[in-house]
C-alpha cells in the first residue's frame, strides 16, 4: 500500500522516530505545525466556501421572512462578524494560548518556578537490582536528565532500548537534572558507549562515557566500592 503518513511528536519522542527511520529505511520530512491564526484562516475559507457552493432548497423560503425580521437591527457586517465568531468558537482555543504551536518547552522552560527548580537539583535515585557478589561493575554517565522531560522510567527505557540490555542490568540509577548515572556489570558493557554514537535528543548528540573518563557534568551521588553495597543511610537494613 502507499500514502502518506502523518505522525505527531513531541521532544522526547524524536529518538523513537529515528530508530524507526533506521529500521524502515524510510526518511520522515519535518512539517511545521500551522500557525493558531492560519488555523482560523483555513476553517473561515472552507465555511465560506461551503455556504457558497451550497444548493438552496426551496423550502428556506418559508423561513426567511421569520428569520429576517430577527436581524432587521443588525447591519450585514454584524451578522457576518457573529457567523464567524461562532466558527471560530469551534476551534476551542483560548485566547491567551500561544500562537506558535511548534515551541517545545524543555531546556530553559521558563514556567518552572523556583521551588520546583530546587526540586529539581536533587538526583533521584533507583537501585533497579544488585550485581552478585564479587561482580565488578562500571559507572557510567548520559547526557539525560530532568531538564529534558525524562524520567526514571523513560530514562531505562531508553537505555535498555539503545544498548539492547534489559532494565535491570542497569543499577544505582541515579537521575538528575541535566545528566544521569547508572551502574553495570563489567561483562557486559564491552561497547556500551559506542552504541550511542549517532543517536540525538533534540538535534543534541547523546553521550554515555565511562565515570572516569570525563568531562563530567554534575555530581554523583557516591562512587560504589567493588564488593559492597552504597552508603545506607537511615531506614530499615534488608535482612540477608
Amino acid at each position: 500500500r502507499k500514502g502518506i503518513s502523518l505522525v505527531f511528536l513531541g521532544p522526547r519522542e524524536n529518538r523513537r522516530l529515528r530508530d524507526l527511520e533506521r529500521k524502515i529505511k524510510v526518511t520522515f520530512e519535518t512539517v511545521q505545525v500551522p500557525s493558531l491564526g492560519q488555523l482560523r484562516a483555513a476553517r473561515i475559507n472552507h465555511w465560506a466556501n461551503l455556504i457558497i457552493n451550497t444548493k438552496v432548497d426551496d423550502q428556506s423560503d418559508e423561513i426567511l421572512l421569520e428569520v429576517q425580521d430577527r436581524f432587521e437591527d443588525l447591519t450585514k457586517e454584524d451578522i457576518l462578524k457573529r457567523l464567524i465568531t461562532t466558527q471560530l468558537d469551534h476551534l476551542q482555543v483560548p485566547k491567551d494560548e500561544e500562537d506558535n504551536l511548534n515551541e517545545t518547552r524543555g531546556r530553559g522552560n521558563k514556567d518552572k518556578n523556583k521551588a520546583g527548580e530546587k526540586r529539581e537539583s536533587a538526583p533521584t535515585t533507583r537501585t533497579v537490582s544488585e550485581p552478585e557478589d564479587g561482580q565488578d561493575t562500571h559507572r557510567y554517565f548520559v547526557n539525560v536528565g530532568t531538564v529534558d522531560g525524562a524520567t526514571m522510567g523513560d530514562l531505562l527505557h531508553f537505555l535498555s532500548d539503545i544498548s539492547g540490555l534489559k532494565q535491570k542490568h542497569f543499577t544505582d540509577v541515579a537521575l538528575m537534572k541535566t545528566c544521569a548515572y547508572f551502574s553495570i556489570s563489567s561483562s557486559l558493557d564491552k561497547g556500551l558507549s559506542e552504541k550511542f554514537n549517532g543517536v540525538e535528543i533534540d538535534d543534541r548528540a547523546i553521550r554515555v562515557n565511562r565515570d572516569d573518563d570525563g568531562p563530567i557534568r554534575g555530581k554523583r551521588p557516591y562512587k560504589k566500592k567493588r564488593g559492597g553495597p552504597p552508603p545506607h543511610k537511615g531506614g530499615k537494613k534488608k535482612r540477608r
